[in-house]
């Protein structure tokens, strides 16, 4: 993919929001646009050789497959506990982070450094148990969860809530691999897990039923998706760098839907974490994660508040403050 170089405003940080929309409007699958400012007074920005990029496995790191091809040894996975104290190091060790919505929006309101460009994936979450086959049945039973007030605990409490079922104990642990690990030893019968896990354990032939948490979600709130994972810019970046970069993160994901062998193939050989999967297990995951970049930013800001506004009818704000428009690259 050719990089040309970005051309922005001079105009001091505090524009970048109100500028932002241009790019949006303009950004395609597969064609790279300049940026313009209504500003006469225009600079270019240099291209960062070495880039960083921070995120959590499993389907987040999936959807960066493609880019890590194109940029080698640009991707760190490292555990959810990592994300939250980049996000605000004053530091910036990380150009960009892939994060669950719910941790930018709780760094935000503790002084994050980070912007929010888009969501990458947008709901992958399933319930499986060897003991029940509808949600009907977790009345008076157990689930083990992970990611405690998360995406995977929020869309979960919701969907609890919302169908009145109010004596399930819902139990914590710290990431989808210890969830599945407890599943497959008998320790528990019932668990939230995500994709591609979801498509290891079928794979391996064990027997268990599923429940779609999107098509329940779906029947909650007529929306099909939500916010799960988004992609955050440093302020430092924004500030010194080319953002035509943007444009790769951006097709490369989309490019995950349309050639979804290739998309395996550099997971596999290029993440350590999927180097165990094999291709058929990546290239049934791949169409179950709901990765996507949406073209035009208001798509995300309308999901984003709709979600925002749903927790706090459940009473499940666990972020704080709403984001304003400087939460926003």
């Amino acid at each position: 993919m050719k990089n040309k170089f970005l051309i922005i405003s001079i105009l001091p940080i505090l524009f970048l929001a109100s500028c932002q929309n241009n790019l949006d409007t303009k950004l395609s699958n597969k064609t790279k646009t300049e940026v313009t400012t209504t500003s006469d007074n225009v600079t270019d920005k240099p291209v960062k050789d070495e880039i960083k990029v921070l995120a959590p496995s499993g389907t987040p790191a999936l959807a960066l497959a493609n880019f890590e091809a194109e940029h080698q040894g640009s991707l760190t996975v490292g555990g959810a506990d990592l994300l939250a104290p980049n996000f605000i190091s004053e530091k910036q060790e990380y150009d960009f982070i892939v994060a669950p919505l719910t941790v930018g929006l709780t760094t935000y309101n503790k002084g994050s450094y980070y912007k929010y460009y888009r969501s990458i994936v947008w709901g992958n979450f399933y319930i499986i148990s060897k003991t029940i086959s509808n949600l009907e049945d977790l009345n008076n039973n157990k689930i083990l969860a992970f990611q405690k007030n998360n995406t995977p605990d929020i869309i979960l409490r919701t969907i609890l809530d919302s169908n009145n079922i109010e004596n399930c104990s819902i139990d914590y642990t710290s990431d989808v691999a210890d969830a599945v690990a407890q599943f497959t030893s008998n320790k528990v019968n019932t668990i939230v897990i995500a994709e591609p896990s979801l498509s290891q354990l079928k794979s391996k032939g064990l027997k268990f039923n599923i429940i779609d948490m999107q098509k329940e979600y779906k029947k909650i709130t007529g929306k099909s998706s939500y916010p799960q994972a988004a992609l955050f810019v440093s302020e430092n970046y924004i500030e010194n760098y080319n953002l035509d970069i943007l444009d790769d993160f951006k097709n490369t994901i989309n490019d995950s839907n349309i050639d979804i062998e290739t998309t395996a193939n550099n997971a596999k050989n290029n993440i350590s974490t999927f180097s165990t999967f094999s291709i058929d297990v990546l290239k049934s995951a791949i169409p179950n994660s709901n990765i996507k970049v949406e073209d035009d930013i208001n798509t995300d800001k309308e999901a984003i508040n709709f979600y925002l506004d749903l927790l706090k009818d459940l009473n499940l704000n666990t972020y704080g403050e709403d984001p304003k428009e400087d939460f926003y690259l």
